[in-house]
């Protein structure tokens, strides 16, 4: 033991795992002589394999009453936090001049200008599939001419809205979460409460504005590029 210098993790687990398959065949070892240091990493592991191996596996019936109430709880807070924002943002409403529009300008820029290139490709590209699958059946038909129809109605009711929203969810709502995220870990949130800002008025409300306008003028991009798409 004096020869070993360092010991990670990775050499712990190992040297913990060694140790009770020795014991377990009647093998008596002692720790006793190992660094401090190395000591108490080998009986961190050692608590978490004990508590691993305490672990039960949960059968179907327990796996899909947990997902369900997993479920629920996330659609309560969805709730709570619908109502949460509605209270706060009414009388913020009632006085627009304390809203920080410049901040709303910035999440509009971020939220809606930066979207419009991946938004436009993507429907583009859906347009130009949906006419070119929908062309070739409706030709054996001789009813090529209901193909504008056939792109102008999945367009505009389905595939816009649609790859719209989802490019929303995915690309800024992604970056949302991130950036709260970090503020909450850097504790810049407890900063703003400090300050006597509230974090729904800084970070939450100006987002919520700017998706409300965004959404709209993007979906109607992405319904012009669509229709494009199926012209081309």
């Amino acid at each position: 033991t004096d020869a070993v210098r360092t010991l990670d993790t990775a050499g712990a687990l190992l040297l913990e795992r060694t140790i009770r398959r020795l014991r377990r065949n009647g093998t008596e070892v002692l720790v006793g002589q190992l660094p401090t240091r190395h000591r108490a990493l080998l009986e961190l592991v050692a608590g978490d394999l004990t508590a691993g191996a305490a672990t039960v596996p949960l059968n179907a019936a327990e796996r899909l009453g947990k997902a369900t109430i997993a479920a629920l709880q996330q659609a309560f807070e969805l709730l709570a936090f619908v109502g949460q924002c509605t209270l706060q943002a009414l009388p913020l409403l009632a006085r627009p001049y304390r809203i920080r529009w410049r901040q709303v300008a910035i999440e509009l820029r971020r939220a809606g200008v930066a979207a419009l290139p991946i938004v436009g490709l993507l429907i583009f590209l859906v347009g130009i599939v949906i006419a070119y699958q929908g062309g070739a059946p409706l030709q054996q038909y001789g009813a090529v001419i209901f193909i504008v129809e056939l792109i102008s109605m999945t367009i505009l009711r389905e595939m816009a809205p649609l790859i719209t929203a989802i490019i929303v969810a995915g690309r800024t709502g992604s970056s949302y979460a991130a950036e709260i995220g970090t503020m909450q870990i850097t504790e810049e949130i407890d900063a703003l409460r400090t300050m006597g800002i509230t974090p729904f008025e800084m970070l939450v409300l100006p987002k919520l504005l700017a998706l409300l306008v965004a959404m709209p003028l993007l979906t109607v991009f992405a319904d012009v590029m669509g229709l494009l798409g199926g012209m081309v």
